[in-house]
């Protein structure tokens, strides 16, 4: 596989602004990205996603808000995760255990200024990325073996795989010229998964020994080394579908969506007729009108700004696609290009989704056809 392949969210352009703290900030994320291209640029089974910001629409804030999240670096393996926290302090950083399980201090100014937890920030990461993807556990991964489903179904209640106990594994990184003073020999949180306090040239060595560690281990209780693990398609699948969720920055600020040049991740199967003209998928002023229900001739467009450039994902609504220009949902066709019969809330005519593809059923003529499928 190529670099590309395993950084398959690189960084986003750098920070353009004057403000000393962000640049600083921007400068300790590209060091750490660097590190992380370097060491994995080449794996074939690591993934690396840089400045990552998730909104799960179908969660909301107390304020009425998508909730979100934004991840600095993550790295995905078979056995797990990392989350990565890049930390620009280049002079001194102060950590200790006084009844609260870590406080922090920064050395700024000539004395020590308290500063939020960025291990408690990453657990908060940790907690909404494993809610999004046990929300899609059945889209992501497969079931359990064919011999174990009883037992699951007697032991959890289910026979589907999911994310309740994926290795979700947290690292500090800061600056390569700044200290780090544990008070007391402090030491981060090692259970159920060792966590790290370090400097970012000493990042990429604990991510390959705990791999090492994961890989070697046959762990027998839940939250051992080397239980939970994916299979390579399936980690394939999930970093895919994280890349997939992404929201731009200019989106996050303005909550309006960029464009850009790249082409569409996905594919209308069948493909449109290619004899159709360009004139009839547009109107009079240019723009692409939305999809409507009964198109199946063309390729699927965002109904709010008509774009092309779309991914298939689903939610507690049903399957739909997301525009990567405006962000906007657009559900999905559940009429049968067959005998056109219509589906209501799951009966009739229905989609599934499996893996990357999204197969349209209809209970009326027995038909079946893959109407989507993500790159």
């Amino acid at each position: 596989m190529s670099e590309a392949d395993m950084i398959i969210k690189e960084r986003e352009s750098a920070y353009a602004g004057s403000d000393p703290r962000k640049i600083a900030g921007d400068n300790a994320e590209s060091q750490m990205a660097f590190y992380l291209q370097r060491a994995f640029g080449q794996s074939e089974d690591v993934y690396v996603l840089n400045n990552l910001r998730l909104v799960d629409p179908d969660r909301r804030t107390f304020e009425g808000d998508e909730d979100r999240c934004q991840i600095d670096h993550l790295v995905i393996h078979q056995w797990g995760m990392f989350i990565i926290e890049s930390k620009s302090i280049s002079t001194a950083v102060r950590v200790g255990d006084h009844g609260a399980g870590d406080e922090w201090s920064i050395f700024w100014n000539n004395t020590y200024t308290g500063m939020a937890s960025p291990i408690q920030q990453a657990a908060r990461q940790g907690d909404y990325l494993r809610q999004l993807l046990q929300a899609h556990k059945s889209e992501l991964l497969d079931k359990v073996a064919v011999g174990f489903r009883t037992l699951s179904r007697m032991f959890n209640g289910t026979d589907q795989r999911g994310f309740k106990f994926l290795p979700m594994q947290i690292i500090v990184a800061i600056s390569d010229h700044g200290t780090i003073d544990r008070v007391h020999n402090w030491k981060p949180p090692s259970k159920p998964f060792r966590s790290v306090v370090c400097k970012a040239d000493q990042v990429t060595s604990f991510i390959e020994n705990e791999i090492r560690t994961h890989r070697v281990s046959k762990g027998t209780r839940r939250g051992d080394y080397g239980l939970w693990k994916m299979r390579r398609e399936e980690l394939d699948v999930v970093a895919r579908f994280l890349v997939s969720r992404h929201v731009p920055q200019a989106h996050m600020n303005r909550r309006v969506g960029i464009s850009a040049s790249r082409p569409p991740h996905g594919k209308l199967m069948p493909e449109s007729d290619p004899t159709q003209s360009h004139s009839a998928a547009t109107n009079a002023s240019g723009r692409v009108p939305p999809q409507s229900d009964a198109t199946f001739a063309l390729p699927p467009r965002c109904k709010e700004c008509g774009s092309a450039r779309l991914q298939g994902s689903s939610g507690r609504f049903g399957p739909y696609w997301l525009c990567e220009d405006c962000r906007t949902n657009t559900a999905m066709p559940v009429v049968c290009s067959t005998c056109h019969a219509r589906g209501s809330k799951g009966k009739g005519v229905r989609i599934r989704r499996r893996v990357s593809s999204f197969i349209r059923e209809c209970d009326h003529c027995g038909s079946q056809e893959i109407i989507w499928t993500n790159a």
